[in-house]
């Protein structure tokens, strides 16, 4: 039987995806982070 591999071959494609995710998400949540911390010089400080 090659189940154990069929499995073994999602998880690491799943794997694989989560990582991709995780890295665009990191960008993603950088960049939103610098042009908030951009928008706030520009707002007058309360």
């Amino acid at each position: 039987m090659f189940l154990p591999l069929l499995i073994e071959e999602l998880l690491l494609a799943i794997e694989e995806f989560l990582n991709k995710s995780y890295a665009f998400i990191n960008v993603f949540s950088l960049f939103t982070l610098e042009e908030y911390q951009n928008e706030c010089k520009y707002l007058p400080k309360w």
